[in-house]
């Protein structure tokens, strides 16, 4: 039968989209029912049309889809969250912001549409706004744990973490088993919040021991706070947190082997504590596990799919892997719980440079320079895709903000220097490259370059010296830092 809709009725359209859904053919699906939304002007077809649209990574085309979705039910308030939703994903912030509005306009009563409300003035940077809706909320019910989580959240996106240790606690104490609550409360002051532990909270030795190691964890005694932990479990072997903490302590003291050994004894006491299993994979990280890193990251999203940094950490691990589309699918998912971060769209653009597409990535590099100009990273990356694309010029304005922020990276003058040297502005390509072989002697191709630079100026003797060392250091990266390997140069 043609792909074609029959357009005999609504239930014959349906019936043939959620087939191609099933067999996991999105874009048929979206093209079907485009089609057939011609002529039957069903909202839930445009729900569900967006909704489609957003999974694979369109939010322009999804907008238009809610958008006429709130033209068809003006007076659902859950339309208008759905059209804000994805106007805050795109960047337009004050139409978000009004879309949340008219959703809690329409239905005043609903708590949840507040919080909403409050969140997405958060993500617009508009922290008075987000007081002010979560203040309505509160209002509604002073007893919400999730207002008093996410009022948390916003205190510490804005870098007010005394008030978010406050309200994560406040979240705590109206819903005990929201341990993540008690997780952040505890990251605000970089140690346990005294009297909150989940465990023989009287007892005052513990007390007075928890105290001691927040005044070491202060002065970044961590050799101190990890024999006061030593002590705390000799008295409460079965507390996971304490476990978790003193392998927090030994991590910051470089012993990576104890540090992993207390985490892992963490996740054996409670399987489910997220920030244990997230400090276990990054030590494996660092210890050069990263096949286990990845599972335990897997471990991290299954345990709480809304933890946003950790679909971020297995993304980063997937593109470590080259698995570039499962990395895709974990950075949206990540981007998509938590907007506001600039490193997330750095990511996606090495996730995207990964897939080849260029256009994309260079979206992505540009968009979180849009959301922080100090991020050198993103500065850094959307040079090099500059570079890959013979836009040196524009490569070498990218490369000049990162060495801006970061001024000993070698990799930066190094590229930049490259840059110079494509377009023959021999003097500026020479001074970046010498730069940064006093920063990293070891870069070989900058001995190379140097090398033909000394040609070009009639010096062979300082030439031949260049390109032995270019070729005892076995150069084998192309002309970016960064690159990905090619063949022997030299």
């Amino acid at each position: 039968m043609s792909d074609e809709i029959a357009l005999d009725s609504f239930d014959s359209m349906k019936a043939r989209v959620f087939a191609r859904l099933q067999q996991g053919d999105l874009p048929g699906a979206a093209e079907l029912l485009e089609k057939a939304l011609q002529t039957f002007d069903y909202p839930n077809g445009w729900k569900l049309l967006g909704t489609i649209w957003k999974e694979l990574g369109n939010p322009s085309k999804a907008r238009e889809s809610f958008l006429k979705l709130v033209q068809l039910e003006p007076i659902d308030p859950r339309s208008w969250v759905q059209l804000g939703g994805i106007e805050l994903d795109l960047g337009m912030f004050r139409d978000g912001v009004a879309r949340y509005t008219r959703a809690a306009e329409l239905s005043p009563e609903q708590i949840d549409l507040w919080i909403w409300l409050a969140n997405a003035h958060d993500r617009a940077g508009d922290l008075p706004g987000a007081l002010n809706a979560y203040g309505t909320a509160e209002s509604l019910n002073p007893t919400n744990a999730e207002l008093f989580y996410e009022r948390g959240l916003a205190y510490r996106n804005h870098k007010m973490f005394e008030k978010a240790r406050q309200e994560f606690i406040r979240a705590y104490e109206l819903d005990p088993t929201r341990e993540k609550a008690l997780e952040l409360s505890r990251m605000m002051v970089v140690a346990p919040y005294q009297g909150l532990t989940p465990k023989d909270e009287s007892d005052g030795k513990k007390e007075k021991l928890l105290s001691a190691i927040t005044e070491a964890e202060a002065r970044d005694d961590n050799g101190s706070a990890i024999l006061l932990y030593d002590e705390l479990l000799a008295i409460d072997p079965e507390n996971a947190v304490y476990w978790s903490n003193r392998g927090w302590a030994k991590w910051q003291s470089t012993d990576l082997e104890a540090a992993l050994a207390d985490f892992e004894r963490a996740v054996e006491l409670e399987p489910n504590y997220l920030q244990a299993w997230v400090n276990q994979a990054a030590v494996l990280k660092r210890l050069g596990r990263i096949r286990k890193a990845k599972d335990l990251e897997a471990r991290v999203v299954e345990l709480d799919p809304s933890f946003a940094p950790g679909h971020y950490n297995l993304s980063a691990t997937l593109f470590e892997f080259s698995e570039f589309d499962q990395a895709l699918l974990s950075i949206d998912r990540a981007i998509a719980l938590e907007s506001k971060d600039a490193d997330y769209f750095v990511l996606r653009g090495r996730v995207l440079e990964g897939l080849k597409r260029s256009p994309e990535a260079l979206s992505a590099f540009t968009h979180a320079i849009g959301m922080d100009e100090q991020n050198m990273e993103a500065h850094f990356q959307r040079g090099n895709m500059q570079f890959d694309l013979g836009r040196f010029q524009t490569a070498i304005a990218d490369y000049t903000a990162a060495l801006k922020l970061s001024p000993d990276s070698a990799e930066g003058f190094l590229n930049r220097g490259l840059c110079y040297f494509s377009i023959r502005r021999s003097s500026e390509a020479r001074a970046d490259l010498e730069k940064a072989i006093q920063l990293k002697p070891h870069l070989g191709v900058a001995h190379l370059r140097l090398g033909q630079l000394a040609i070009e100026r009639d010096e062979p003797d300082e030439a031949n010296r260049y390109f032995a060392t270019a070729r005892s250091l076995g150069f084998t990266q192309d002309p970016r830092a960064g690159g990905n390997p090619l063949q022997n140069k030299a």
